[in-house]
């Protein structure tokens, strides 16, 4: 029995152990297989009735790479946490329907109804199918992110981290120091970050990756929100910011998210009750995200060695863009000149 028989067949016994004996798993897929986790699609049958679920399995600490050594990234069960506590406020996430055992044999993560509908960013944009559902997504992102960041902090989101902006600045430092890289602009950059922190509004929940790619949309507009593992407590501006980010506007013309303009955005955030957010503390957050997007892509790109093995080319690709959103952050901060 070659590993991956031997790993379909635990996943069958997990099955088989949630939802019965009769249960069985149908067009089992691993849909990603990334560097902190792995995306399995199933159909479970079970007395009849088929349950589309998505399984996400997590890496074990220490084994992942990317963004994630500087960014804290949320363990499996802080993970489903989160989303349990968003469903309950109304934002649209997939139902979690079980989280993992040590005892279950096949590894941290837990399991979530699977949503039907698309989630690629560039056929979102481009596609002539999505074209009228831009303002009602742009409607729907600033209604979920207004609820993500009024949501109550207080007792429940205790195991959300919260790193200061100054803090994750250091960590980029070092991370280029770890790369021996010398790169002037990228140093500027850096500097210009730490020297224009905003104050916050407030300090709340954020999504921590609210963009395209981890939206789920039909026609009708927002089904739901996935990938939660960088839920962290902070500047709300910063998802608004993330989600501006040149890089996840495939191709769109406009700034917030390829679909809405910037200020269109904020202005449907506020009115849907989201905090006071002022447009130069987007824009620095937007600054703030082209350089960690960018470390990322470095970091992806240096390792040309994993445990021993040669990288993905998806790896090197990402690391060859490194200079792409060094390039926008000096557009945006020399294009506006705010915060001089």
């Amino acid at each position: 029995m070659t590993i991956l028989e031997q790993h379909t067949e635990r996943m069958q016994a997990l099955f088989r152990k949630i939802w019965g004996p009769d249960a069985v798993a149908r067009n089992l897929l691993l849909l990603t297989g990334g560097a902190s986790k792995r995306t399995y699609s199933a159909d479970v049958v079970r007395c009849g009735k088929v349950l589309p679920i998505i399984l996400q399995l997590f890496q074990a600490r220490g084994e992942e790479s990317g963004e994630h050594d500087v960014v804290p990234r949320l363990t499996p069960e802080q993970d489903a946490s989160i989303q349990t506590l968003m469903k309950s406020a109304g934002v649209a996430v997939p139902n979690v329907l079980y989280i993992l055992k040590p005892d279950d044999g096949i590894g941290l993560g837990y399991i979530t109804e699977r949503i039907s509908g698309e989630s690629s960013g560039r056929r979102i944009i481009r596609d002539d199918r999505y074209s009228g559902t831009h303002a009602t997504l742009a409607r729907d992102c600033a209604r979920t992110l207004a609820a993500i960041h009024t949501f109550d902090t207080e007792p429940n989101c205790d195991f959300l981290p919260y790193t200061p902006a100054g803090d994750l600045i250091a960590r980029f430092k070092h991370q280029v120091d770890q790369a021996g890289l010398v790169c002037p602009a990228l140093e500027w950059a850096l500097e210009w970050l730490d020297q224009h922190i905003p104050s916050p509004v407030r300090t709340s929940v954020c999504h921590g990756d609210f963009r395209l790619g981890n939206f789920i949309i039909g026609r009708e507009g927002l089904r739901a929100v996935i990938d939660w593992e960088l839920a962290n407590l902070g500047d709300p501006a910063q998802d608004i910011g993330w989600l501006s980010v040149r890089s996840w506007r495939f191709g769109g013309a406009r700034c917030c998210g390829g679909f809405v303009s910037l200020e269109e955005f904020i202005e449907a955030y506020v009115e849907a009750g989201g905090p006071s957010i002022s447009l130069p503390d987007v824009m620095y957050w937007q600054a703030f995200g082209n350089v960690r997007w960018a470390l990322h892509c470095l970091r992806r790109g240096v390792r040309y060695l994993d445990r021993g093995r040669a990288v993905s080319l998806e790896d090197t690709g990402i690391g060859r863009r490194f200079f792409e959103p060094i390039h926008d952050f000096i557009n945006l901060v020399e294009k506006h000149g705010y915060r001089q």
